[in-house]
C-alpha cells in the first residue's frame, strides 16, 4: 500500500500531454516557519504552492528519479502483486511502466539541472551531483523492469559521466554508489561495463570500513549533519555486496553499524527510537511532537512515539555526546532518507541471520486533549462566568465543534426561568446560550460548530474564551442559590464535542492536575537539509548554509476583557503615495491593561516597525511578530508571515498608552516615518475578576520521520 501510494502521487503529477512533472509541492521557506502537526496546515489555509518541470524548466534530476521508481514498483508488483491484493494488476503494472517510459524520455529530451528549474530547493535539495546519475538510475531500473538494451547500454553511458569516487556516500542527492550495483548486476562477469561496477564498489566499501573516522572504534562518522543516516546507507551497500560477493567481512562491517544504532554501545543507547530502554524522547520532528501552539516548547514532551525512526546521531567522534534535543536537527533530526538505508541493512541482516518477528508496536493511549479553567462572580440578580479553553487535540490533532458545559445551581427557580447573555470574548459562540439540565444537574451550555471553533495549531488558534451572564428573565433577585458545582472546580466543567466528553465530568469527578506553567517560547528554527557534494578524494562535511535567523512563530495573547469593537485608525505617511500606514486598534482596554492590533499596508514577512511609548509599557506576549527591542518607552518588532499582528501589554493607569516617532521600513514600498497618531479605543473595562491564566501543558519531561518539510 504505501508502495502504490508513492506511485500514485507520480502518476498524478506527470502530465504528458503537457509534457509538465510536479517537482515540489509548498514553499520550503514557508513550511519551516510553522511547527504545528501537518493535519493543521488545510485549517490555517497556508499556501501549497506548485512547481512544475516542462521543456522549458527541465529537471533531469526528477525525471529519472521518478521514472527509477516506478519501474522499480512494477517489478515488485510482478513478484508479489497477488499477495499484495487486487490494486497491484497487470493493468495497474503496464500504466506505471508506461509512465516510467514517458518520464525518462523527458528527462532525457530536456536535460537540465531541477534547482535552476526551481530555485527554492537550492538552500534545501540541491543537486551537487548533477542530473548524470539519477539518469543512470532511471535508465538501469528500466532495463531491469523491461530488459530493453537500449535502456542498458544508456545507462552505463550516464554512469561513466557520474563515476563515484570513494569519500561519500549513497545519499539523496548521489545515486553514483548504487549504480555501481546495477551496472555489476546488467552486465554479464568479465564484461568491462561488469567490472567497473565491480571495482568501484569495492573503492567505496573499503573506504568506509577503513578510512572513516570510527566512534568507539566502531561507527564510522563521515560528517556531523546526519552522521548515522550515510552510516546505515553504506550498511545497507555492504549487505548488498555480501550477498553477491559472499565475503564475511562485509556482512559483520554492516552488522557492526547497525547493531551500533539499536544500542550495542559503551552507553547502551539506541538511536532508533522505541527500540530497546533508552533511546531519543524528544526528536526534531513535527508531527512526533503534537505542539497545539506552533511552539517547539509547547508541550514540553513528545506527545508520540515515533517507532523505527532513526535520528542523525553524533557529530564527531571526538567524545561530544549525542543531543537529545527537539531544537537540534544536525543530531535529533529524522526523515526518510534517513531510514531508507536502515531498513535496506535491516531487511539483509534478517534474511541472512533468519531473525524472527518482533514485538508488536504497542498501542498509544490518547492524553489530554482540551485544557479548561473558569471565574466567576455574583450579584444579586445574576452570575457571570469566564471560561477559557485551551484546544490541543493530539489523537488525532483535529478541528471539532465544542460545547461547554458549566453547573449550576439554580435555588428556588427552574431552568427556563433563566436567560444566558453573551457579554463578549474570543471566538464567539455559533448558536445561543441556554439553560438545561441533565443527570448531574442543571448547566448552562456555550456552543462553537466546527466553523468557529478553536483548533491545536498556532497559540492564536487553540484558544476559546467566553464572558456570560446567568439571570432570571424576570430580572428579579435571584434567591435560593447554593454554590455552583463547577465554581472553582475545573473537573466539573463539561466540554464535549457531539455525545464525545472530552474534559470534565459534570458536577462529579476528581480534580484535574494544576496547569504547569508555560515555559517560554523560541522560534520554530528552519531546517536546511544537508548538502552532499560527490568529492573525488578524502572524506570531507558537506557545505552547509550559513546560519539563518529563524522564523519566530507566533504567540497567542493572554485571553483579555471583553472584546468591543473598534475601528482600525490610519497612520498618515510622509511617503509620496501614503501607501504603507500603519492601521491600529484597541479591541480591549482595561485598568492597566490591553490589546492592540495592527496592520502595515504593505507590509511583508521581514517587515520591521519601531515607535516610542508615551509612558512606560510592558509587552506581556506578541503574536505575528517577533519583538526586537522592547524597552519600556520603545518597541521594535518584525513581522513573521503577514501584514497583521498584534500583542497583549501591561502599564500603569486607565489610559491607552499612545505611539510616537512611528517608522515602518521594508514594505513593499520604500521606507515611511509616520508622525504622531490618535489611537481609537473602546471606553475602559472592569479589570477581570482574576487574571487570565497562562497556557496550561501536560507536565513531565519526556520522550517525534519528517514532515520535510521536516
Amino acid at each position: 500500500g504505501h508502495l502504490k501510494h508513492g506511485c500514485d502521487f507520480i502518476l498524478s503529477a506527470w502530465d504528458p500531454s503537457a509534457k509538465t512533472l510536479v517537482a515540489l509541492l509548498g514553499d520550503p521557506n514557508l513550511d519551516h516557519s510553522y511547527w504545528m502537526p501537518p493535519e493543521m496546515i488545510d485549517e490555517i489555509r497556508m499556501p501549497r504552492p506548485v512547481f512544475r518541470l516542462s521543456p522549458s524548466k527541465p529537471g533531469s534530476e526528477v525525471a529519472g528519479e521518478f521514472a527509477a521508481t516506478l519501474a522499480a514498483s512494477a517489478m515488485v508488483f510482478e513478484k508479489y502483486g497477488s499477495a499484495l491484493g487486487g490494486a497491484m494488476n497487470s493493468a495497474y503494472i503496464s500504466k506505471i511502466k508506461k509512465a516510467a517510459v514517458e518520464i525518462l524520455a523527458f528527462g532525457e529530451q530536456y536535460k537540465g539541472n531541477y534547482a535552476k528549474s526551481v530555485p527554492l530547493v537550492e538552500d534545501f535539495y540541491n543537486s551537487f551531483s548533477g542530473y548524470e546519475d539519477e539518469l543512470a538510475w532511471g535508465c538501469a531500473w528500466l532495463a531491469k523492469a523491461t530488459g530493453g538494451p537500449a535502456y542498458k547500454a544508456r545507462a552505463f553511458q550516464y554512469y561513466k559521466q557520474s563515476l563515484p569516487s570513494p569519500g561519500w556516500g549513497i545519499n539523496w542527492d548521489s545515486k553514483a554508489y548504487g549504480n555501481s550495483f546495477l551496472m555489476y548486476d546488467l552486465f554479464p562477469p568479465g564484461s568491462p561495463e561488469h567490472e567497473l561496477g565491480r571495482q568501484k564498489i569495492g573503492a567505496d566499501l573499503d573506504f568506509w570500513m577503513n578510512s572513516v573516522p570510527k566512534l568507539e572504534g566502531t561507527l564510522a562518522i563521515l560528517t556531523e549533519w546526519g552522521s548515522n543516516r550515510y552510516a546505515a546507507n553504506e550498511a545497507f551497500l555492504s549487505m548488498l555486496w555480501f550477498k553477491r560477493s559472499k565475503v564475511a567481512k562485509y556482512r559483520e562491517w554492516a552488522k557492526s553499524q547497525i547493531d551500533f544504532m539499536l544500542g550495542d554501545n559503551s552507553n547502551g543507547f539506541s538511536y532508533v527510537i522505541g527500540i530497546g530502554s533508552r533511546y531519543p524522547k524528544n526528536p526534531h520532528h513535527r508531527a512526533a511532537h503534537g505542539s497545539f501552539g506552533d511552539s517547539m516548547a509547547v508541550p514540553s514532551e513528545t506527545r508520540h512515539v515515533l517507532y523505527g525512526a532513526l535520528v542523525g546521531g553524533h557529530m564527531n567522534t571526538s567524545g561530544i555526546a549525542y543531543n537529545d534535543d527537539r531544537n537540534d536537527y544536525q543530531s535529533n533530526e529524522v526523515a526518510c532518507d534517513y531510514n531508507a538505508g536502515l531498513s535496506g541493512a535491516l531487511a539483509g541482516l534478517v534474511e541472512t541471520f533468519k531473525g524472527g518477528r518482533g514485538a508488536a508496536v504497542p498501542r498509544e493511549m490518547p492524553g489530554k486533549e482540551i485544557e479548561v479553567s473558569a471565574s466567576q462572580s455574583r450579584t444579586p440578580t445574576s452570575t457571570t462566568v469566564d471560561v477559557n479553553l485551551v484546544q490541543m487535540t493530539g489523537w488525532p490533532p483535529r478541528k471539532v465543534g465544542l460545547s461547554v458545559r458549566y453547573y449550576i445551581s439554580i435555588g428556588e427557580v427552574s431552568e427556563s426561568d433563566l436567560k444566558v447573555s453573551i457579554l463578549g470574548g474570543v471566538r464567539s459562540p455559533s448558536a445561543a446560550a441556554t439553560v438545561k439540565r441533565d443527570a448531574s444537574g442543571s448547566y448552562a451550555e456555550i456552543n462553537w460548530g466546527q466553523a468557529n471553533a478553536p483548533f491545536p495549531a498556532r497559540q492564536s488558534d487553540n484558544r476559546a474564551a467566553v464572558k456570560f451572564e446567568i439571570s432570571l428573565r424576570s430580572g428579579r433577585p435571584w434567591r435560593g442559590r447554593g454554590k455552583d458545582p463547577s465554581d472553582g472546580d475545573n473537573s466539573k466543567i463539561v466540554v464535549m464535542s457531539g455525545n464525545s466528553v472530552l474534559h470534565g465530568s459534570g458536577s462529579g469527578g476528581g480534580p484535574n492536575p494544576p496547569p504547569a506553567t508555560q515555559p517560554p517560547k523560541p522560534p520554530a528554527p528552519r531546517t536546511p537539509a544537508p548538502r552532499p557534494p560527490t568529492p573525488t578524494s578524502a572524506p570531507s562535511s558537506p557545505p552547509r548554509p550559513p546560519p539563518e535567523t529563524p522564523a519566530p512563530t507566533p504567540q497567542a495573547p493572554k485571553t483579555p476583557a471583553p472584546k468591543p469593537s473598534s475601528t482600525p485608525v490610519p497612520v498618515p505617511t510622509n511617503g509620496p503615495t501614503g501607501s504603507d500606514a500603519l492601521e491600529w486598534s484597541v479591541p480591549a482596554l482595561w485598568g492597566g491593561g490591553m490589546v492592540v492590533e495592527a496592520r502595515v499596508v504593505g507590509g511583508v514577512a521581514g517587515t520591521t516597525v519601531s515607535f516610542d511609548w508615551d509612558v512606560p509599557v510592558d509587552i506581556v506576549n506578541m503574536w505575528s511578530a517577533n519583538q526586537v527591542v522592547s524597552e519600556p518607552k520603545r518597541l521594535v518588532c518584525r513581522l513573521i508571515h503577514s501584514a497583521e499582528w498584534g500583542f497583549q501589554a501591561s502599564f500603569a493607569g486607565s489610559t491607552a498608552p499612545k505611539p510616537l516617532n512611528i517608522r515602518v521600513e521594508g514594505t513593499k514600498s520604500s521606507d515611511r516615518v509616520a508622525p504622531a497618531m490618535a489611537v481609537r479605543t473602546p471606553p475602559p473595562l472592569p479589570p477581570p475578576a482574576t487574571p487570565p491564566p497562562p497556557i496550561p501543558q501536560s507536565g513531565g519531561p519526556c520522550g517525534d520521520i519528517s514532515y520535510d518539510s521536516s
